[in-house]
């Protein structure tokens, strides 16, 4: 109030009048730093404040982490808005009469959703060949957007998709199959797991090879194998084959021996089926008693019936006194009774035949020279 004073006459006063003093608005706090998946709905809460005539204007703010220049959201105490598409800073200003107060500004990240998870690689293969790696693609999230994430391989089987045990990466080789199959790879963070498309591996059966049946001849006999279930065919081993690349080749083995063919069908798919020659009986080696070497061309060569049959033979020849006058690997019906090029003396020699590994057996006898 006022006071009026005059000496001569008695103080005055006014009505009294009351002065409010207004406080500065404080505890303007807000929910701090947070993380959101993309799609979802924002919730921040902020205090009552304190000061002002406690009438309170609220206005929240954003500001993208793409731009620089905020812009008012919200009017209410708390924000409750629709999902943000991008991350950014958020703040509430809260006015009261002649004060203005700006809360600590936080920051929102908002996880996006998993992008471009595509995987290649569909094939065609043969029955427990070998598979191409699929390939999928490589995220790049260099900016850590969306936060740690893994891979995750897996197989559809009997209605339902079902984990890959270790397979963990980018990329994945599935193992041989032998049935038609399907993958999918899951790309999954705190937020989302993400389905890629499907790759399909379809597997070709193997063609049914069928070989002749085992079969015992005596050797220098031939006998026909025949196999079906393909196109084209290989034998293995080709030795005792008069061709190794027809469904019916002829063969002629010296030893036992087990073919081996591989058929071939029109998609490229193989398969093998075997069959085993056994040989069970070794001819008689027919040695002449005499030889004649005048050049007549009549008996001038010691020869031995059937060793032709019998490639690695050896022939030992010797005089009387068990003296070695000729050897030779591989004889081939050609000696024609010389010693270092001169002619033996006509008398009884004696010869060694071994087989070679056809048989252990091993031919001894004696024949006569005779030259005049």
């Amino acid at each position: 109030r006022v006071v009026g004073i005059d000496n001569a006459c008695p103080s005055s006063f006014s009505n009294p009048i009351r002065m409010n003093v207004i406080p500065r608005i404080s505890n303007n706090e807000i929910s701090g730093d947070t993380s959101i998946c993309e799609g979802d709905s924002l919730y921040l809460s902020g205090t009552l404040p304190i000061g002002g005539d406690r009438n309170y204007i609220y206005t929240w703010q954003s500001l993208k982490d793409s731009d620089s220049v905020y812009i008012n959201v919200s009017g209410q105490r708390d924000l409750a808005i629709s999902p943000p598409s991008t991350s950014g800073i958020y703040r509430r200003i809260v006015k009261s009469l002649c004060f203005s107060d700006t809360s600590s500004s936080i920051h929102i990240t908002v996880n996006p959703k998993i992008p471009e998870n595509f995987i290649t690689g569909n094939q065609i293969v043969c029955k427990y060949d070998t598979i191409s790696e699929i390939i999928g693609s490589s995220l790049q999230d260099t900016l850590g957007v969306l936060g740690p994430f893994n891979y995750q391989w897996q197989i559809f089987n009997d209605s339902v998709w079902i984990d890959i045990t270790n397979a963990l990466d980018s990329n994945f080789r599935p193992d041989p199959l032998d049935t038609t199959r399907h993958f999918r790879r899951l790309i999954i963070n705190d937020c989302f797991q993400d389905s890629s498309n499907v790759v399909t591996i379809r597997i070709l059966d193997l063609p049914n090879v069928q070989a002749s049946e085992d079969s015992a001849i005596n050797i220098g006999t031939s006998v026909q194998l025949e196999a079906t279930g393909a196109i084209s065919y290989v034998w293995t081993p080709s030795d005792g084959l008069d061709n190794d690349s027809i469904p019916n080749p002829i063969a002629t083995p010296r030893i036992n021996t087990l073919y081996i063919v591989e058929g071939t069908d029109i998609n490229g798919c193989r398969s093998t089926d075997s069959v085993m020659i056994s040989i069970i009986d070794v001819p008689e080696i027919d040695v002449v008693d005499a030889i004649t070497p005048n050049g007549d061309r009549l008996n001038d060569y010691l020869h031995a019936e059937g060793l032709e049959l019998f490639p690695e033979n050896t022939l030992i020849v010797f005089d009387r006194r068990g003296r070695e006058i000729y050897r030779k690997e591989g004889y081939q019906n050609d000696w024609d009774g010389t010693y270092n090029g001169n002619p033996l003396p006509t008398g009884t020699y004696f010869y060694l035949i071994r087989l070679g590994s056809i048989t252990k057996k091993v031919i001894k006898g004696s024949f006569l020279i005779i030259n005049e």
